[in-house]
């Protein structure tokens, strides 16, 4: 039983909603106000019919019509940006579902849900239901409901799969025909058979043979480079004596070029040493004045040596003066010291001491 149904964006149906009750309902009003395009919305549900998009309205926005059912499911038929079916289910634990990509048919989860065909659906123009149906029509409508089409539906694709292969048999026939009388044309072919292998084993000889002129051609090749070579070695080989001649004059130009460079060293050597001499003899002849020099040398290091010492002796006596005058000192105040305090009596006889003694 449907309970409500809901239309947006369907026809003349911007955004319309229908509630029914149970039994009979009647939908009235005037013509061309959408009576008829509430049933296209329903058969378009149902059966998924028209397709294309000239049933939505200018409106824009998606076209969606929604069937809730007594049982508490949602049916919804959406066409936009997406085109799918979805079922969700009010009140119960259920999860909803969406369907995509069905083509041109309906799911069966949406037919089971809405347990609607087309023959719950009369349009105004239709012909009676089953009334002036022809037999055959009739016999068609009932097998659809017992599912016995489908059975027709088989047997028609058995039959055409078996006409398909009766044709295909026959065209096979035809071309395996057709083949055997090409094939009478080629049986003088067997005759050239034997022919065949000969040539081939001659073709693989004259391969081989080929292969041993190419070899025969690159040693050939070789043997004149080696020609070549020997003679270009005999011309080098004529020349060896002036070849000789002139290696031993440059070992004797190198030669005299290294003795030229030794004597070269010597002669710098001699005039260095001429150098050395005749400054060695200015030194020679400085050595009275550096002998007195030496002497003076000598003889201020021992004066130094004695003004040290003497410093030193200076230096003590003038510390020796120094504690000596302390020393003065430290008697006067001590003689002072003793004239105040000595008694007149001594203390180890107990005799009386003279003033004289006291000094």
């Amino acid at each position: 039983m449907i309970k409500s149904l809901k239309i947006d964006n369907f026809q003349s149906h911007a955004d319309s909603f229908l509630e029914f009750h149970p039994g009979v309902n009647i939908i009235i009003g005037g013509s061309d106000s959408g009576k008829t395009a509430i049933i296209r919305a329903l058969r378009y549900v149902t059966t998924n019919r028209p397709s294309g998009e000239e049933f939505r309205s200018h409106w824009g926005g998606d076209t969606r019509i929604c069937i809730e059912t007594g049982e508490g499911k949602k049916i919804s038929r959406i066409k936009g940006n997406d085109n799918l079916y979805d079922i969700a289910y009010a009140g119960l634990e259920t999860k909803g579902q969406t369907f995509r990509a069905f083509g041109t048919d309906v799911p069966d989860e949406i037919q089971k849900a809405l347990n609607l065909n087309e023959i719950n659906l009369q349009m105004q123009l239709d012909r009676p239901f089953l009334l002036d149906s022809s037999s055959g029509e009739v016999a068609q409508h009932f097998n659809k409901i017992a599912h016995l089409d489908q059975i027709n539906s088989g047997l028609q694709k058995v039959h055409s799969w078996i006409q398909g292969l009766k044709n295909e048999e026959r065209a096979k026939e035809i071309q395996l025909k057709e083949l055997e009388l090409e094939l009478e044309k080629f049986q003088h072919l067997e005759k050239f058979e034997i022919e065949v292998e000969v040539l081939e084993e001659q073709e693989k000889t004259l391969g081989s043979l080929q292969n041993k002129r190419t070899k025969l051609d690159q040693l050939i090749r070789s043997i004149q480079q080696i020609d070549q070579e020997l003679e270009d070695k005999d011309q080098i080989l004529q020349k060896e004596s002036d070849v000789n001649a002139l290696i031993d004059q440059i070992q004797n130009r190198d030669s005299l070029s290294q003795k030229k460079q030794d004597l070269s060293k010597i002669i710098i050597s001699i005039r260095l040493t001429d150098t050395d001499i005749q400054e060695l003899q200015h030194i020679i002849d400085l050595d009275g004045m550096v002998r007195e020099l030496t002497k003076t040398v000598e003889a201020k290091e021992v004066l130094i040596e004695r003004q040290s010492r003497l410093t030193l002796a200076i230096e003590e006596i003038n510390k020796n003066s120094q504690r000596l005058v302390k020393m003065e000192e430290k008697l006067r105040n001590l003689e002072f010291r003793f004239k105040k305090e000595y008694p007149d009596v001594c203390p180890f006889c107990g005799s009386k001491l003279k003033k004289d003694e006291k000094k």
